[in-house]
């Protein structure tokens, strides 16, 4: 039993002392393999250390870089600050450059006040000297034609003519020439005008009575060069002809109540003032336009004394014959519209209550008046008429191609006829409104 226990004792101690081996080899070779860990670590140390070194490097040359970039900023900074002291500064130069541009406009305005108040003072004395010589043109001749022209540049000097709605052309300043125009007139007009009853006659070669007839035949002219502008802007041109007519259509309103003398333009009052004046003057011009007629068709203003006086004799005892063979188309037309013009005067007159007077003599020479080549028409021959209806005749018949001959040389003369038959009556119908226009302004 004793050697029993011995022996597992022993085999115990064995078992131990092997397991001791084992465990001390097993711990030497942890030794080791610690060992190596420690070399490696110490390696690895050893590597953070250069790497942390190298980091350390880094950081400084991007610590100096930053500082650099520090500086670089701060010296941004500084021009900034500069160049916002320049701006401030060119800011400054813009305020007082907009200052001086306002004084210029200032300056400008002023310059351009002047301009027109200089323009307007030129354009009064230059009108003024138009008119004035247009005046003395018109006295220092003794046909009634020249100084017809030279009246009708006097009334488009005028300078309400020249007026054309720019500057300081107002409708207010535009009125205030109208009567400084109508006022100028009429004192004028009473310089050419006999003390006594004011004649009518058309007969006259006294020159200061052509001088009111081409002043009358003139009245309506207007100023071609301001008509086309004032056009443009749609504003209605005026004539002194325009004037003296509304002044005296305002006479006849105040005389029926309809307006009040409180409601009139200072150019239509002014026109009442000189009534009578004017009134003449329309009588004038009423009378001449007639008056022109029986010149343009007949002797009665022939250069030879005697042969004048001659003609006008027997045209106021007898018919006479109307030269209208050597008159145009265009002619005959402007005869008939100064009969229309002399008609239309005595009716406004008449409108405005006023009676016209006429020249008894021109009067009867018109009624003598015979138109020979209206009566050879074939279109006329017995025909009557009026202004509103005149009388035309047959065309129909004559132009019509049938009616032709199939001869070339017929055909041919055939249409002469034709043509001549049209120009014929074109004539008629010319020469009809030119009898009907002037029975009507003898009858009315």
């Amino acid at each position: 039993m004793k050697k029993l226990n011995a022996i597992l004792v022993s085999a115990s101690f064995w078992a131990c002392s092997c397991s001791a081996v084992r465990s001390v080899d097993d711990m030497k070779q942890n030794t080791d393999n610690m060992g190596r860990d420690t070399n490696k670590m110490s390696q690895q140390m050893t590597l953070t250390q250069q790497q942390m070194t190298d980091m350390n490097g880094s950081i400084g040359g991007m610590s100096d870089k930053i500082d650099g970039m520090a500086n670089r900023i701060d010296g941004l900074g500084g021009k900034i600050d500069s160049m916002g002291g320049k701006i401030d500064g060119l800011g400054g130069k813009i305020d007082a450059m907009g200052s001086k541009i306002d004084g210029l406009g200032d300056k400008m305005d002023a310059m351009s006040t002047a301009l027109n108040k200089m323009y307007g003072d030129l354009r009064m004395g230059d009108s003024l000297q138009a008119r004035l010589k247009s005046l003395d043109e018109m006295k220092s001749t003794k046909l009634l034609a020249p100084k017809t022209a030279h009246a009708s540049h006097f009334f488009i000097s005028y300078e309400f003519q020249l007026w054309k709605g720019e500057g300081n052309d107002t409708d207010k300043s535009r009125l205030g020439l109208m009567d400084d125009a109508v006022r100028e007139f009429a004192t004028l007009a009473q310089k050419f005008m006999n003390d006594d009853a004011r004649s009518v006659s058309v007969a006259t070669e006294d020159n200061d009575m052509l001088n009111l007839y081409a002043l009358a035949l003139s009245l309506h002219m207007v100023n071609p060069g301001t008509q086309r502008i004032l056009a443009e802007k749609k504003i209605p041109v005026v004539s002194m002809f325009d004037l003296i007519r509304d002044g005296l259509k305002a006479g006849a309103d105040l005389k029926d109540g309809k307006r009040d003398v409180s409601d009139l333009k200072a150019y239509e009052a002014s026109v009442l003032e000189y009534e009578e004046v004017f009134t003449y003057l329309l009588e004038l011009r009423a009378n001449m336009y007639p008056g022109m007629l029986v010149g343009g068709l007949s002797e009665a203003n022939a250069t030879n004394g005697a042969q004048k006086w001659w003609a006008r004799a027997n045209m106021f005892t007898m018919p006479w014959k109307a030269q209208t063979e050597s008159k145009n188309l265009v002619q005959l037309r402007m005869y008939s519209s100064w009969v229309s013009e002399a008609a239309t005067l005595k009716i406004f007159l008449r409108t405005v209550k006023k009676q016209a007077r006429f020249d008894q003599l021109l009067i009867r020479i018109l009624k003598n008046m015979r138109i020979p080549e209206l009566n050879r028409s074939l279109f006329a021959a017995g025909a009557t008429g009026s202004a509103s209806n005149p009388v035309s005749g047959p065309v129909s018949g004559f132009l019509d191609d049938s009616a032709g001959s199939s001869n070339g040389t017929d055909a041919g003369t055939d249409n002469g006829n034709r043509i001549d038959a049209f120009v014929e009556n074109t004539r008629a119908q010319e020469l009809n409104t030119l009898s009907a226009r002037l029975n009507d302004f003898l009858q009315n």
